[in-house]
This record gives structure tokens, sequence and C-alpha cells, in this order.
């Protein structure tokens, strides 16, 4: 009977909307999940959704709640898929094959926001990046590459390696990662878990290493303010160019998952899709 519950919980989250999409990006054969909340309308906002390394748009869609979230809110949703057997993305210091074989996911993104804008009504100010653990790495890369078309950027249990560029334009962007995550220690370093190491090139910098950055990327003039409960810490910097912001998180009680997760992944004092969301109606081009 638990089973069964598990396995109706999942299939209530996946939206009735959702299509499988593919397109040629870098020479390679690449794959999306579609979920298009505007059903036609629009102009929509469009959110884009990378899953952690070893999983797939579909499963992000179902444990992040976006696929639902995007159906509920009116914005099209979309999930690609990342590449090699087991699906990871470049972040050029983690992982996997995806690194080591130097594929371009960066253009993949590109390709991606194009393909959805010449099929679906997509309000070209609107245009988000969100990503979680591996694809978290990706976000930062492709926010910082694609400054000039992301609206604002979320990232849940990530990371960043160090010497990334400037991006061109400032990108609000809301970091979360968990505090006892046993994967992406917020402490950097190389994953305590060898599976994860293994598909490091490079050890990740400390989580506060992201928001500090990016504090810096969108010139945000007036110190942090700092907010602590139970359940989390949360540092944000406010006086940023071009009305941008960044928003931390780090939470409590938590190990390395969506935060917050629909189905099959980490509950928690933070949801991270309503914060993610939250966020991003506060920011366009």
């Amino acid at each position: 009977m638990p089973r069964l519950a598990a396995i109706l919980a999942a299939a209530l989250l996946i939206p009735s909307a959702a299509a499988g999409e593919h397109i040629v990006s870098g020479g390679m054969d690449r794959t999306y999940t579609l979920v298009d909340g505007a059903r036609g309308g629009g102009p929509a906002p469009l959110v884009i959704v990378l899953h952690g390394g070893g999983g797939s748009g579909s499963s992000v869609m179902k444990s992040s709640g976006f696929g639902r979230l995007a159906e509920s809110e009116g914005f099209i949703g979309v999930f690609p898929d990342g590449s090699g057997r087991v699906g990871t993305w470049n972040a050029t210091g983690c992982c996997g094959a995806a690194q080591r074989d130097n594929v371009d996911d960066i253009a993949f993104i590109r390709d991606v926001i194009a393909a959805v804008k010449a099929t679906h009504n997509v309000d070209a100010n609107r245009i988000y990046l969100v990503g979680m653990s591996n694809g978290a790495m990706l976000t930062h890369r492709a926010a910082i590459a694609l400054s000039g078309e992301i609206a604002a950027a979320g990232t849940v249990v990530g990371a960043m390696f160090g010497g990334e560029p400037m991006p061109a334009s400032p990108v609000p962007i809301v970091i979360l990662n968990a505090a006892d995550d046993d994967t992406v220690p917020v402490a950097g370093g190389m994953s305590p878990r060898r599976m994860v190491a293994r598909a490091q090139a490079m050890p990740f910098q400390p989580a506060a290493y992201q928001a500090d950055f990016w504090a810096r990327a969108d010139g945000c003039t007036a110190p942090a303010a700092t907010e602590r409960t139970a359940g989390y810490t949360r540092r944000s910097w406010t006086g940023c160019a071009a009305g941008a912001e960044v928003i931390a998180y780090l939470v409590n009680g938590t190990g390395h998952g969506w935060l917050g997760g629909r189905y099959n992944d980490n509950p928690g004092p933070v949801d991270a899709t309503a914060v993610i969301w939250d966020f991003f109606q506060r920011h366009r081009k």
C-alpha cells in the first residue's frame, strides 16, 4: 500500500501538458520536456530547470514541483536532459562525461531558449534559469554567459569552482544550500562521496563563495543583511546594479536534494520551489 501511494503521488506531479522535445545542439541530439502552462497564450515567462547529475528533466520536473507550478501559474516550464549515460552537465569543474568530453552545455541552453521562443509566445524579459546540484553548477556558468537574456537565476545545493569571469550584465540570483549536505559540502573541497569526487575535475568552493561572487558581479553596494531562524540563515544584498538582488539561504536539517521537494526528496523548513518562484516574479529584464 505505501508503494501504491507513492506511485499515485508521483503521478499527480506529472503535468498533463508535458511533452518530450528534441533539438540538435553542438552536433548532438539533445532532449527536454516542455510544459506549456500558458496553454498557447502569452507572452509568458520561461523557466528552465536543470536536474542534478544522474537525474533527468522529467525527474526534476516531479521532485521540484515546477511542472505542476507551470500549469497553475501559467508559465512555460522547460526541463532539459543532461548528456551521457547517466545524465550530467559540463560545469567545468564537474561532472563526469559531460565535463571530460567538454560538452557545450551553454550552447545547449542557448539553443533551447531559441527553440522555445520560436514555437511559443515567450516573454523575452522573463526568462529564468534554475538548477539543482550539478545543474546548479551549470546554472552559475550559464547565468554568467547568458546574462543578457537571463532575468534571474536560482540554485539548489550547488557550488562554484573559482576563477569565473564576471557577467556582462547583472543577474539577480537566489542560492540555497543545505548545512549538512553530504555530497556538495558547504565547506567546499572534494565531495565526501567517492562517486561524485571521481566525477570532479576541481574542488568545490565553499558555499558562501557563490553569493559573494554574485554580490560583486551585480555591483551590490550595501552590506549583506542577515536573518537567522531555527530553520535557516538568510543573507541578502540590495543596492545592486539594475535592480538586482542576491539572496543566499543556508538551510538546517536537510541533506543533498531538492529542498522541500514534493516527491522522494528532502522535506525541511524551506520550500525551494516557492522561494525561487517568488524571487523570479520580482525580476525581469
